[in-house]
């Protein structure tokens, strides 16, 4: 019989999950062979799918040849040298595959990477590395900056009397350092 029929299991077309599947088929004609019995084969064949994209890290994007800065909304009082931050907010990771692969961040090169995302934080510029990995072992990074600086308040003082809307006006003013 010229009529052969294919069905396999799963079928042609299916989406595979990344890991090994085995796939069943088998072949049947219509009429049965010198014994009566249908003419049928069974065969089988594994398909293998890789993960090899890593995860990807969304962080606050770089400007051209400098890591992130992120202006911390923080209010210090005087006398304050430091605070505790958690920067968890700023970032996440997705993967292709991995519904939830790891992310680790650190903020001092010779710490480990951890998954606590709150930290100490001085004035100044404090970079955080972060490291994304999927159940297939690959890995992401990504780097940004937190700075912490001081704001100053400054008093004008007008002279009295001249306070007219729209007029240049002489001010004498002073700066104070309220930290």
């Amino acid at each position: 019989d010229q009529d052969v029929t294919i069905v396999c299991d799963p079928p042609s077309g299916s989406t595979f999950l990344a890991g090994l599947t085995t796939v069943t088929c088998t072949a049947n004609d219509d009429g049965p062979n010198a014994s009566g019995d249908p003419n049928e084969t069974v065969g089988t064949f594994i398909v293998e799918v890789a993960d090899v994209t890593a995860p990807v890290i969304s962080a606050p994007p770089p400007p051209p040849a400098e890591p992130t800065v992120i202006e911390l909304p923080v209010t210090l009082q005087s006398g304050d040298e430091s605070f505790e931050y958690d920067y968890e907010s700023l970032i996440s990771v997705s993967d292709a595959v991995d519904d939830a692969p790891t992310l680790e961040c650190r903020t001092d090169p010779a710490d480990n990477f951890g998954s606590a995302f709150v930290d100490i934080f001085s004035y100044g510029d404090t970079t955080i590395d972060c490291r994304a990995q999927d159940a297939s072992g690959n890995q992401s990074t990504a780097e940004f900056v937190i700075r912490a600086r001081y704001l100053y308040d400054i008093n004008l003082i007008l002279p009295k009397g001249r306070d007219r809307a729209g007029s240049t006006i002489p001010i004498d003013w002073q700066y104070i350092d309220r930290n």
